[in-house]
C-alpha cells in the first residue's frame, strides 16, 4: 500500500524546505522559513559556543536538524522514513562518517525535526554537504533523493575556529584545555613555535602542576630512527651556554633525567658530544662541600643498557672513556649504579681502543681516607660492580689491573654487600688463550701479604671468582702460585661459622674443563691432589657441582695411577651429624652427582657396605632414587640387580605410587619377567589381552598356542558340567558347598540338549542350598549345564568392583590407546609413564688425563 503512494508522487513530487540547523542539545530554538522554492534549501545557521573554564558536562557531537518536506506539492503530515549522509563535495566526493537513518519520522504540516550525528571528526572547519533521502513511514521499498545536496554553513562567531583563524591583542592569553591532548598542533617544519624577547624570558614554557606522578614540563618525542626527542641549541660563539638546562627544586628530583625506555639493545639514558679539543662529552659537578655527592650519576633499567657509558675513540695516547675525580673525603670520582634486577648489567662499562688507553680510569687525589679510585655498585642478582674485560685476543692482558703503593693498601678491592643471592666481589674475565681473568701481584717481601683478596659477606656470594672464557686450551679461571714452603698457591678462607660457604669455588664451562684442579707432582708420600677440609658439623669437606643444564657433567672427578691409591676419597671425622665422605651433586638434567666407572671385566662401578649398602634419594619430579643402566646391548645383562640371601628377604623391593614400573622397548621384550610363583594382593587390571602361552601341541619346537580369558563388566565366577536325566527327564545339578557362601544373584543359566531335541528342556527349581533342579528333557538323555554368579566374598563386598569410573586428575587428557581415537602417541598414558621413568642416555667415558 505504501509502496504504491511512494510511486504514485513520485521523484519530482518530494521537495525539503530547510527551517533551521542547530548545533548540539539547544533544541527548540530554530529560525523561521525565508521561503525558499520547492526542492531547494537554504544554507543552516550554527549559533557560537563559549568555552567555560568551570566544570561542566561537554557538548555531544550531534545537532538538530529542521526542515519541511512536501509530498505532491502540498506540506507533508504522517510518519516518513529518512536517510542523511554527510558529503565534502557539492556532488561526488566522500562520504564522512556513517550514514543515520531515521525510521517513522513525524512529519505535521509539512515540518520535521531530527536529530543528527556524524561524529566528533566530522566537523574540522572545511565545508560540507548533507544529502537527503525520503520514503512514506510504513513502506519497506526504496528511498527517494532529494537534490541538490544541502549546503551546512557555520554561524558568524564561529568563523573565528577556521582553519588559519588567528587569536591577537594585547595581554591575550589563549587557554586550550582538553582531555589527554590539551594543544595538538602539526607543522612541515615547525609543530609549535615559541619565541621571547624578554632577557629572562621563555620561549617555550612548560609546567606541571600535578604535586603526583610522572609528570612532564614539556615532553618531546620523535618519530624517526635517528631523530630527537628534545634538542637544546646555545648558538651564541661564546660564553658559558647551555644547550639544554634543567633545574629541579625538589630534594630527591633531577636536573636533567634521560630515560630510555627500550628493554634491551646499547640504549642510552643520556649522550653527550663535545667537537672541542678540549670539551667534555658529559661534565657533571657537584658543588656541595659535604655529603654523598655525585659529580655524574647515570642510571639504565635495561638488561643491556648503561647507567654510564664512556668511549675514547682516538686510536692512540692516554685517553679515557670515562674520568673521574672527586677532592671530598667521602666523595666519588665516579659513581655507577645498575637498578635492574636480573640480567647482565653494569654499574659503570668503560672501553678504550688506544694501545694505551683505559677504559675506566680513577684517580683519588685525597692522601687518606676511606677513598676510592673506581667504585662500582650494582643491586642486581645477576650484575657487576665493576666489570674489566681485555678484548685483545693474544698477549699479557689484563681485564682489570690495580696498583697501590700504601703498606696497608688493596691493588684491587671488591666488596659486594649484598646480604644474599651469587654476589661477586671482584670479577675477572679474559678472552685471551694467555690471558689472566684476574692478576694480582704482592711485591713486599714479608708480612701477610696477598696477591689478590677477595671478601664477600654474602651468605652465597663469593669472595674471589675467576672466569676462563676460551673455549680451548688449557686456560686458568684462577691462578695462584707461592715460592714459599709453607705458603699457599692458592688460599681460599670463608669465615661464616654456619651456612653453605666455601673457602675456595672453582667453576669451568668447557665440556672437558675442570672446576678445580689440583696436581701433586711428587711421586710418593701422602699428597693430595685437592685437600678440603671442614670443621662444620654440616660441612664438607669438598663439594662438587656441575651446574651445567646438559651434557656428561661430573660433580667432583678423581683420579689416581696407584696400584692402592683412590680416585676419590673422602673422610668424615666427625662422629656425630649428617655427615659425608664424598658428597657429589649435578644441576644438569643429564649430570651425575657422583659416577663410579671401572674398567675391569668384573669390577664394580660403586661400592657400598653399610646398614644400606648403596642408598639412592631424589627430590625432583620423575627423578631416580636409584637408577641403573646396562648399556652392553646384547647378553644378560642387569639395569638393576638385587639379590638377597634371607629364606624370606626380598632380592628387589619396591614402595610408592609405582612399587615397581617395568618397561620394555623390544616388541618381543617384557615390561615383568617373573620365574616361579607370581601373587597378587589386591586387584588386578590388564590395558590388553589376558592370554596363557604354551608349546603349541601340534609343533611344540617352533610355534606358541595362546588361551585368552573372558572379560566381563561384573566380577564373575563360572560353574558348569553335564548331568544325566532321570526316567522323568529330570535332574539335580549339585554346586560346590562353597557356592552360596561365595556367590549372590541374580544367577544366569545355560542348558544344552545331548542326544536328542528337548524343546521342553528348562530350569524346574532355581539355585537353594548349593543345587538347582532341570525338567522337561528326554529320559536317560545328558545335559550340559553352565551357571554364572556374581563373586561376593569378603574382600569384595569390602572393595566393590566398578566398571565406569573417572580418570584420576593427573591422568584424564590422556589415553591408554591413543591411536585408536585418532590422538598422537604423545597423549598416551604409557608415554607419558615412559617420559618419567624411561632410559635416561648412556654414560659417557670421561676424557683427558690430569693435565692433558
Amino acid at each position: 500500500m505504501k509502496l504504491q503512494h511512494l510511486v504514485r508522487f513520485g521523484v519530482t513530487a518530494l521537495t525539503l524546505l530547510l527551517i533551521a540547523l542547530v548545533i548540539g542539545p539547544a533544541a527548540g530554538v530554530r529560525a523561521q522559513d525565508g521561503g525558499p522554492t520547492a526542492g531547494v534549501a537554504s544554507e543552516p545557521q550554527a549559533p557560537a559556543t563559549v568555552l567555560s573554564t568551570a566544570a561542566s558536562t561537554p557538548l555531544s557531537t550531534g545537532f538538530t536538524y529542521q526542515g519541511r518536506l512536501n509530498d505532491g506539492g502540498s506540506p507533508a503530515n504522517g510518519a516518513y522514513d529518512f536517510q542523511f549522509k554527510l558529503f565534502d563535495a557539492a556532488n561526488g566526493g566522500t562520504q564522512i562518517g556513517s550514514t543515520v537513518t531515521l525510521d517513522d519520522v513525524s512529519v505535521g504540516n509539512g515540518l520535521f525535526t531530527v536529530q543528527l550525528d556524524f561524529g566528533a571528526t566530522a566537523f574540522t572547519g572545511d565545508a560540507r554537504w548533507l544529502e537527503i533521502q525520503v520514503r512514506a513511514g510504513a513502506s519497506n521499498g526504496s528511498y527517494t533523493g532529494l537534490s541538490p545536496r544541502q549546503t551546512l554553513t557555520a554561524a558568524p562567531y564561529a568563523l573565528s575556529l577556521r582553519p588559519g583563524a588567528v587569536v591577537v591583542g594585547a595581554g591575550t592569553t589563549l587557554t586550550l584545555a582538553g582531555g589527554d591532548v590539551g594543544l595538538d598542533a602539526t607543522g612541515v617544519t615547525t609543530g609549535v613555535y615559541g619565541e621571547s624577547s624578554s632577557i629572562d624570558g621563555k620561549g617555550v614554557f612548560g609546567k606541571a602542576t600535578a604535586a603526583s606522578g610522572f609528570t612532564y614540563g614539556v615532553y618531546g618525542e620523535s618519530a624517526s630512527a635517528a631523530g630527537y626527542g628534545v634538542v637544546g641549541k646555545a648558538s651564541a660563539a661564546s660564553g658559558i651556554t647551555t644547550g639544554v638546562y634543567g633545574e629541579s627544586a625538589s630534594t630527591d628530583g633531577r636536573g636533567l633525567y634521560g630515560w630510555a625506555t627500550a628493554i634491551s639493545g646499547a640504549t642510552t639514558g643520556v649522550t653527550g658530544q663535545s667537537n672541542s679539543t678540549a670539551g667534555y662529552g658529559v661534565a657533571g659537578l657537584a658543588t656541595a662541600s659535604g655529603g654523598i655527592t655525585y659529580g655524574l650519576y647515570g642510571q639504565s633499567d635495561s638488561t643491556a643498557g648503561y647507567g654510564v657509558y664512556g668511549w675514547a675513540t682516538a686510536g692512540s695516547g692516554a685517553t679515557y672513556g670515562v674520568a673521574g675525580q672527586s677532592n671530598s673525603t667521602a666523595g666519588y670520582g665516579v659513581v655507577g649504579l645498575a637498578t635492574a634486577g636480573s640480567g647482565h648489567t653494569y654499574g659503570v662499562y668503560g672501553s678504550s681502543d688506544s694501545t694505551a688507553g683505559r677504559g675506566v680510569y680513577g684517580y683519588v687525589s685525597a692522601a687518606s681516607g676511606d677513598a676510592y679510585g673506581v667504585y662500582g655498585r650494582t643491586n642486581s642478582t645477576d650484575g657487576r660492580g665493576v666489570y674489566g674485560r681485555a678484548t685483545a685476543g693474544s698477549g699479557i692482558t689484563t681485564g682489570v689491573y690495580g696498583e697501590s703503593a700504601s703498606t696497608v693498601g688493596r691493588g684491587v678491592y671488591g666488596y659486594a654487600d649484598a646480604g644474599t643471592g651469587v654476589t661477586t666481589g671482584v670479577y675477572g674475565e679474559s678472552a685471551s688463550t694467555d690471558g689472566r681473568g684476574l692478576y694480582g701481584l704482592a711485591t713486599a717481601g714479608d708480612g701477610f701479604t696477598y696477591g689478590v683478596y677477595g671478601e664477600s659477606n654474602s651468605i652465597a656470594g663469593y669472595g674471589v671468582v675467576g672466569k676462563a672464557d676460551a673455549a680451548s686450551g688449557i686456560t686458568t679461571g684462577v691462578y695462584g702460585e707461592s715460592a714459599s714452603t709453607d705458603g699457599r698457591g692458592l688460599y681460599g678462607w670463608a669465615t661464616a661459622i654456619s651456612g653453605a660457604t666455601y673457602g675456595v669455588v672453582g667453576q669451568s664451562n668447557s665440556i672437558s674443563g675442570r672446576g678445580v684442579y689440583g696436581v701433586v707432582t711428587t711421586s710418593s708420600g701422602i699428597t693430595a691432589g685437592v685437600y678440603g677440609e671442614s670443621a662444620s658439623t654440616a660441612g664438607y669437606g669438598v663439594v662438587g657441582e656441575a651446574t651445567a643444564t646438559s651434557g656428561f657433567t661430573t660433580g667432583v672427578y678423581g683420579e689416581s695411577a696407584s696400584t692402592v691409591g683412590r680416585g676419590l676419597y673422602g673422610l668424615a671425622t666427625a662422629s656425630g651429624g649428617f655427615t659425608t665422605g664424598v658428597y657429589g651433586e649435578s644441576a644438569s638434567t643429564d649430570g651425575r652427582g657422583v659416577v663410579g666407572v671401572s674398567a675391569g671385566s668384573s669390577g664394580t662401578g660403586v661400592y657400598g657396605n653399610g646398614i644400606r649398602g648403596v642408598y639412592g634419594q631424589t627430590d625432583a619430579y620423575g627423578g631416580r632414587g636409584v637408577h641403573g643402566i646396562a648399556t652392553l646391548n646384547i647378553g644378560d645383562s642387569y639395569g638393576v640387580y638385587g639379590e638377597s640371601n634371607s629364606a624370606v628377604g626380598y632380592g628387589v623391593y619396591g614402595r610408592g605410587g609405582y612399587g615397581v614400573f617395568g618397561e620394555s622397548d623390544s616388541p618381543a621384550g617384557y615390561a615383568g619377567y617373573f620365574y616361579g610363583r607370581v601373587r597378587v594382593s589386591g586387584d588386578f587390571s590388564v590395558g590388553g589381552a589376558k592370554a596363557f602361552k604354551i608349546d603349541h601341541p601340534l609343533d611344540p619346537a617352533n610355534r606358541y598356542l595362546y588361551h585368552f580369558a573372558q572379560e566381563s563388566p561384573e566380577v564373575q565366577n563360572v560353574y558348569n558340567g553335564v548331568v544325566a536325566l532321570d526316567a522323568a527327564g529330570q535332574a539335580v545339578v549339585a554346586l560346590p558347598g562353597y557356592f552360596s557362601a561365595l556367590n549372590t544373584g541374580a544367577f544366569r543359566y545355560q542348558l544344552t540338549a545331548i542326544g536328542a531335541p528337548m524343546p521342553n528342556l528348562h530350569i524346574a527349581r532355581k539355585i537353594e542350598g548349593n543345587s538347582f533342579e532341570i525338567a522337561g528333557g528326554a529320559a536317560g538323555k545328558e545335559v550340559s549345564w553352565e551357571v554364572t554368579a556374581v563373586r561376593n566374598d569378603p574382600y569384595l563386598r569390602d572393595h566393590a568392583a566398578q566398571a565406569e569410573v573417572d580418570k584420576p586428575a593427573d591422568e584424564q587428557g590422556k589415553y591408554q590407546y591413543p591411536q585408536g581415537y585418532g590422538q598422537p602417541a604423545e597423549m598416551g598414558l604409557d608415554y607419558q609413564h615412559g617420559a618419567q621413568f624411561g632410559q635416561a642416555a648412556e654414560v659417557a667415558p670421561l676424557s683427558g688425563r690430569g693435565g692433558e
